[in-house]
């Protein structure tokens, strides 16, 4: 990761991180946060990934959300998407009394595939997740 102050900026949002954070009780996530106290001196930091299990450090999809020093002491709110991983969000005290939410978000990009049935099963997960968290309907 280039230096925070290289590029001058105090929250940033990745996506697809493909990392699977909670390995090894955590050991990705802590070496990650030690990635980032390179560039911060302190920091606020929110991942997401899906709630499917890998036993690598690659994991497909995922997104963090980092507020660094002075705005980390401003965090409100943190939240991930705890079923699919595809957002997590930051929200500041702002002036006046107002907040404001930093959201990273990404959307799966339609893939084709030769062997269409890892497709279907990962789409029939996709759905019945949907469907459990009551995002979408049963037509």
């Amino acid at each position: 990761m280039t230096s925070k102050a290289h590029y001058n900026f105090n929250i940033a949002g990745l996506v697809e991180t493909n990392t699977e954070w909670q390995l090894q009780g955590g050991r990705t996530l802590k070496v990650f946060h030690n990635s980032i106290k390179k560039s911060f001196t302190q920091a606020c930091v929110t991942t997401s990934a899906s709630n499917s299990k890998f036993h690598t450090e690659y994991k497909p999809g995922g997104t963090a959300t980092i507020t660094g020093a002075p705005l980390h002491t401003r965090v409100l709110a943190q939240e991930t998407d705890p079923n699919l991983g595809r957002w997590s969000y930051i929200t500041l005290q702002a002036k006046n009394n107002r907040k404001i939410t930093f959201l990273t978000v990404y959307r799966v990009c339609n893939q084709s595939t030769i062997v269409p049935e890892i497709n279907n099963r990962i789409g029939s997960r996709n759905i019945r997740t949907f469907l459990r968290i009551k995002i979408m309907t049963a037509a």
